[in-house]
């Protein structure tokens, strides 16, 4: 009921988790976390990941809550029944050593979310794509800050924002290991958030 896409390894290539759920109170399936190897192929690490949970998922956000540079999953467990209710949990997501790059996007001639908006950043020799959508699964919602996974790539070298208002902004070698904040319109940016841990050695 709650699909999720994400970087979770920040690998640069985003994995998928499924919260399955049903009103009935024999609905009991794992939760399986697809593993994407950046090949087209996709293997569940639901298990070796510490998402161990049989039950009933009505809906999964996720968010870099810690200012760790890692996206972790908060899930509301339960079914309709009382008798199926469950404590929400929190999996915090403990990193895999990679890079990342945080964006916080605010809109002034477009939506102030920045709903809609599409972000290009080149890594390296990769460029990855991101937009920020302004619905994610059953009756939940995602951080709708960017979230970039860079692998051990240590900068942004050109990062170009695509806003619904038609208006392009670009900006170039940005360090990776934070979170940043762009205004629509504004030539400059601003860091919010140093990460709590050191950037990937090669």
């Amino acid at each position: 009921m709650s699909t999720q896409v994400g970087d979770f390894d920040n690998d640069g290539f985003d994995e998928i988790t499924i919260g399955t759920g049903n009103p009935e109170l024999d609905w009991a399936e794992p939760k399986p976390l697809f593993h994407n190897d950046g090949e087209g192929h996709f293997s569940d690490v639901a298990q070796s990941a510490g998402l161990v949970h049989f039950g009933m998922l009505h809906g999964t956000t996720l968010a870099d809550y810690d200012d760790s540079g890692n996206l972790s999953l908060f899930g509301s467990f339960g079914g309709f029944y009382w008798g199926s209710r469950e404590t929400s949990r929190l999996y915090r997501n403990l990193g895999s050593g990679y890079n990342s790059l945080e964006i916080r996007l605010i809109g002034t001639r477009s939506n102030r979310d920045a709903i809609g908006t599409k972000v290009s950043a080149l890594a390296g020799k990769r460029r990855i794509f991101k937009w920020v959508n302004g619905g994610n699964g059953f009756g939940c919602n995602n951080s709708r800050v960017v979230h970039l996974g860079l692998a051990r790539e240590k900068q942004v070298k050109d990062l170009q924002i695509d806003c619904p208002s038609g208006l392009r902004q670009s900006f170039q070698n940005i360090p990776a290991g934070q979170r940043i904040e762009i205004i629509e319109g504004k030539r400059s940016l601003r860091s919010l958030a140093k990460f709590r841990r050191g950037l990937a050695q090669h």
